[in-house]
């Protein structure tokens, strides 16, 4: 796949028209963008978030501002958009209540921390990708219409929401809270799709995905996680994820992203 292709897979953003009218050297220049971009993200969150906190709205209005303008130059026009609003609600006659502010912030920078997170993804070298598929055995291959998630995670109220989101659905669902868990029930079961926290006791999501890919199986893994810098997702990516769904969970982008990798 090239890299215009690659980067059409990115829904958010506004790229169909631009990226055809790139010749070569301004698609460099522009994954270049799109890279810095990536890098600044988690120090924008922080900042965000840190204002937010203490309620400096002068200079969370300076930070929103910084923020809508990265996003309109790597042409995130909808996030961009996303942002001009709240920074309008911010110096409109009547500001929102913090607790509104605060929601709609944390769903926003969730919003552009996984487009982060996605264009670490895309511009990876697809070499090693095809690389790690190659290298597996596939053990996970279910009987037709047969589709079993493994999600993995020591906090049940993120299993709820995972719960939540299935309902409904045809998926096959198991829920576990340890990595020592989910390796007991792979002894005897498999499973099409894992979902897998990160930031677990005793083993992690780093390294349950790296027996899991030890033991042969090659089926998606999606990480949970809250940290979109660039040592961060190189490390969930060698462990052997495939995909990322930020915290908070947002139901129908997790929905999504299972759907992109198993099919409904």
């Amino acid at each position: 796949m090239s890299t215009k292709e690659r980067l059409l897979e990115l829904t958010a953003l506004t790229l169909d028209e631009k990226i055809d009218e790139m010749n070569d050297e301004q698609l460099e220049t522009y994954v270049q963008t799109l890279g810095a971009f990536a890098d600044s993200v988690s120090t924008l969150q922080e900042k965000v978030k840190e204002s937010l906190s203490a309620k400096d709205y002068d200079t969370l209005l300076g930070n929103l501002s910084e923020t809508r303008g990265l996003l309109s130059g790597v042409h995130a026009d909808v996030l961009a958009s996303g942002c001009g609003e709240q920074i309008d609600k911010l110096i409109g006659e009547t500001p929102p209540e913090h607790e509104d502010l605060e929601d709609a912030l944390d769903e926003l920078m969730a919003a552009v921390l996984t487009l982060s997170i996605d264009i670490q993804m895309i511009v990876r070298e697809p070499e090693e990708e095809a690389e790690a598929e190659e290298e597996a055995e596939d053990l996970d291959k279910e009987p037709e219409g047969e589709k079993s998630i493994l999600a993995v995670d020591d906090a049940t109220i993120f299993l709820n929401i995972i719960k939540t989101a299935l309902h409904n659905t045809h998926y096959n669902l198991t829920c576990v809270t340890s990595g020592g868990a989910a390796l007991n029930y792979l002894k005897e079961k498999r499973a099409s799709l894992f979902i897998l926290d990160i930031e677990m006791p005793g083993m992690n999501g780093f390294d349950l995905a790296k027996k899991i890919r030890e033991s042969g199986r090659k089926a998606p893994i999606i990480f949970l996680t809250s940290n979109g810098t660039k040592p961060y997702v190189v490390k969930a990516m060698d462990s052997g994820g495939t995909d990322f769904v930020v915290k908070p969970i947002d139901k129908e982008q997790l929905l999504a992203r299972i759907k992109k990798h198993i099919g409904e």
